[in-house]
């Protein structure tokens, strides 16, 4: 199972100012076995545009933008992304987000050495300005520790660091 097909979800609301360096980090990712889906969640701005390119750009890749004819919130919009998804593996990213280029091979090889249903990593929070704000979003190594209690009293896990298995999103 060594290059699963992964879907990658992003739900797209007024996204048009950073979805392009989003799809520049899919584009960059070294792993390269993975579908698009972007669902627009009922707003109409240039992000059309800048997505019909990135189709025309990526046509080895399967990439589908189902759009909500209002909007249905962000949790209705990645449940839209996960039921077209065909990935064995669903990786979530926002459209103000990006990821390193290793992030899928990174998180693959975790969840197959492990044999694990969900890989996430922390992420570096940005402002407006592009510039790190020092904040690392991510567990501490006492939290790591004793996981199974401290993942209830703070969600340390942000969705755009987030690989799941589409096996137990199926079992929930």
């Amino acid at each position: 199972n060594g290059s699963p097909l992964v879907s990658i979800i992003i739900p797209c609301y007024k996204a048009e100012k950073e979805l392009p360096e989003a799809l520049d980090s899919v584009s960059s990712q070294t792993y390269k076995n993975w579908e698009l889906i972007l669902v627009n969640d009922g707003w109409q701005d240039n992000a059309d545009i800048i997505i019909q390119k990135f189709i025309e750009l990526h046509p080895d890749n399967k990439v589908i933008y189902p759009k909500h004819a209002i909007n249905q919130g962000l949790a209705a919009t990645r449940n839209t992304g996960i039921k077209l998804a065909e990935g064995e593996l669903i990786a979530f990213l926002d459209h103000d987000d990006i990821w390193a280029p290793n992030h899928l091979d990174l998180g693959i090889k975790q969840i197959n050495q492990e044999r694990a249903d969900i890989y996430f990593s922390p992420v570096i929070m940005f402002d407006s300005n592009n510039a790190a704000n020092n904040c690392l979003w991510g567990p501490t190594q006492e939290e790591m520790a004793d996981f199974a209690n401290s993942i209830f009293r703070r969600n340390f896990i942000q969705p755009s660091g987030a690989i799941i298995t589409k096996k137990l999103i199926n079992q929930l």
